[in-house]
């Protein structure tokens, strides 16, 4: 090639360059260190910091298995049967230490009959003979399940309520609540009835208890020593006792709204323990006096703290059940999503399975470290930057260590201050992107855009005025926005989301701010989308993250705007190219320059899109089902992924796991 053919070839180059005609399928942005040339290649999901619990399905050990609202619970020998609001029923062997799903098909709910995972439920509560369980279902239902083979059948009752007796199927229920077995028969309390039904289970044969002494009033609770029947009733404030042998009704004693109730007949004291419905609470009732007293927890007080007696705190405690040697109570803690344990005779709370995401504002390493509701991220190859956005603070984390600090804000303390770190305030952080040595925050409630130096955690307000609302053009405080997203930049300007459906621009150096125009020269309003969510630069490219089901694609110089994957209104989870495949609310993406990477967040998966074809695939997560599973990424869960950023440097994928409030890393 001639002197002058090369130097007519690098001036075509540089046109084409200049020009934006070679576009991202070939230059992409990267973080610092990085190369877009070589993608990165993701197989392990670890958590960087935050909280390490957070509700699922997870089987496995004891320590990484999670639950999703568990309320009813039954001990069989060393087998503890849970059920949750993920409609399956989870066996957790307590000699084994593991847990896996013994019957229903998650997330679907209803009463089809079947082995195992072939059957589907709605269910209330359980009970147990010893080989058998019986639930009773919302939809006015009494099932079996064979417990060796796990093959379910319907006892009686179908989807009609009433209160017809009758055999099997011709028998109605209204609103069965919780239930106990007697040698052959099941006891049923109905909460709309405030009756007891009585079920000969070899005959299915179903009949009504006539009470005499007394009533009960809205039954939520039942257990029983044999002889007699234990009622939780939970508007009179009364535990009552059935004599079975008369059908005589009485109060044992008072509690306050109870919930759940369970017998122990071990050692020398016969005793009830009962939930409480309204309170964080564990009582228990000494058969021998009729007292009840507090076994564990605090009044007023829910939480999450594994401590003795009065300092173990609840959430929504549920079910109960008890071993046989009366010395260990578990207790279906459904708001924390977890089974807890209590050893009676120390009053000690422990953690047998599950955890709770937990909140928080804590400042420490990794899993000590707690956040709020976390949205978006960014890197500087050192530092991640994460919006903490209910806490109202920007945290950063060193990414060699895990620890978390707070760069600037005060947690729970909005406001519109421009100051040093602490004495700032934000309103509801969403998006960030670093330039140079400044972080760019869209601070969503005040429709603003702040910098903070990152050296220093000084904090100023770029453009928009706080509380003032609209999508006025204009330079610094002149400029109106509506509820700012997330951003991203090419080093000279910002381009930012907002819930205007417009793409805004911002000159980094003046605060001039600008909406991006379409293709006829107008202000590109993208109709059809509720919301927009991240967007993300790749070369002079614009990818841009909708909760309709689309990842768009935007030339800022020319206004061309077309879907790169998804189907607009379409929602699913297909992996496919480009229209043919399916997202679920993506909410954010990010880019290795060959790759996107999107937060599909109502699939709770993450996905990858190849940029020059579209061709979707799944990485990492399981459709639908909540978790926060470390391991390898076909095996990992996610709880609600919100926020992406692609770190070159250290050759990783971090990711804002909102709902688990954690900051998942992905190598």
């Amino acid at each position: 090639m001639s002197i002058r053919s090369i130097k007519l070839f690098v001036s075509l180059f540089f046109f084409l360059v200049l020009t934006g005609c070679l576009d991202d399928h070939h230059y992409g942005t990267v973080s610092p260190g990085g190369s877009a040339s070589i993608p990165l290649e993701l197989t392990t999901v670890d958590h960087l910091a935050g909280s390490q619990g957070g509700q699922g399905s997870a089987n496995g050990d004891l320590s990484t298995a999670s639950f999703y609202h568990p309320s009813s619970s039954v001990l069989v020998g060393t087998d503890l049967y849970v059920y949750g609001s993920n409609c399956i029923i989870r066996k957790i062997d307590l000699a084994a230490k593991t847990v896996s799903t013994f019957a229903g098909t998650f997330g679907t709910g209803g009463s089809t009959d079947g082995t195992g995972t072939e059957a589907s439920f709605m269910m209330e509560a359980m009970a147990t003979d010893g080989t058998s369980l019986f639930t009773c279902n919302r939809n006015n239902i009494i099932r079996q399940i064979d417990i060796a083979t796990a093959e379910v059948t319907t006892l009686a009752g179908t989807y009609s309520s009433g209160s017809a007796d009758g055999i099997g199927t011709e028998a109605r229920f209204s609103e069965p609540y919780d239930m106990a077995v007697i040698d052959g028969f099941i006891y049923v309390v109905e909460k709309r009835t405030c009756s007891i039904r009585k079920i000969e289970i070899n005959s299915k044969t179903v009949s009504t208890l006539p009470l005499t002494g007394g009533a009960l009033t809205f039954p939520t609770g039942l257990t029983t020593d044999g002889t007699n029947l234990f009622v939780a009733d939970y508007s009179s404030d009364d535990i009552k006792k059935i004599d079975l042998a008369s059908n005589t009704i009485s109060t044992l004693c008072t509690i306050h709204s109870p919930g759940r109730i369970v017998y122990s007949g071990a050692g020398a004291v016969k005793k009830l323990f009962v939930s409480s419905a309204v309170e964080p609470l564990i009582y228990t009732v000494d058969l021998t006096t009729d007292n009840p007293t507090i076994l564990a927890g605090a009044e007023n007080t829910s939480g999450y703290v594994d401590a003795n007696g009065d300092e173990a705190r609840f959430n929504g405690p549920r079910d109960l059940s008890i071993d046989t040697d009366g010395d260990t109570l578990y207790v279906c803690d459904r708001e924390n999503h977890a089974i807890r344990a209590i050893d009676i005779p120390t009053q000690d709370v422990t953690t047998l399975s599950g955890m709770p995401a937990e909140s928080g504002s804590t400042d420490a390493t990794g899993v000590d470290a707690r956040f709020n509701g976390p949205e978006s991220i960014a890197s500087d190859g050192t530092n991640l930057y994460v919006a903490d956005t209910q806490n109202h603070t920007v945290r950063q984390i060193a990414i060699a260590t895990g620890q978390v600090t707070t760069l600037a804000g005060k947690a729970g303390e909005k406001g519109t201050t421009d100051s040093v770190k602490s004495a700032a305030r934000f309103r509801e952080p969403m998006g960030m992107t670093l330039a140079g040595d400044s972080l760019y925050v869209a601070d969503s409630d005040n429709h603003t855009v702040r910098q903070i130096a990152i050296a220093t955690g000084q904090v100023t307000t770029l453009a928009g005025e706080a509380g003032e609302v609209g999508v006025t053009d204009g330079t610094g405080h002149d400029a109106r926005f509506c509820s700012p997203q997330r951003l991203t930049n090419d080093g000279t300007f910002l381009y930012l989301t907002e819930s205007a459906l417009s793409i805004r621009k911002i000159e980094i150096a003046t605060g001039k701010v600008t909406t991006l125009n379409d293709e006829t020269g107008n202000p590109a309003v993208l109709d059809g989308h509720d919301h927009l969510s991240e967007l993300t630069l790749v070369g002079k490219i614009l990818y841009v993250a909708t909760d309709n089901h689309t990842i768009l694609r935007m030339n800022p110089a020319t206004g061309e705007i077309r879907t790169l994957a998804g189907s607009s209104g379409d929602d699913g989870s297909d992996d496919g190219t480009g229209a043919d495949a399916r997202f679920d609310g993506p909410s954010a993406v990010a880019s290795d320059g060959t790759n996107l990477y999107v937060a599909d967040s109502e699939n709770r998966t993450l996905r990858k899109i190849v940029i020059a074809s579209g061709e979707v695939t799944t990485l990492s997560g399981s459709v639908g089902i909540r978790g926060a599973t470390d391991g390898p990424v076909a095996a990992a869960l996610f709880g609600s992924p919100a926020g992406l950023v692609v770190d070159m440097t250290n050759r990783r994928l971090f990711v804002v796991d909102n709902s688990n409030n954690c900051i998942r890393s992905i190598r």
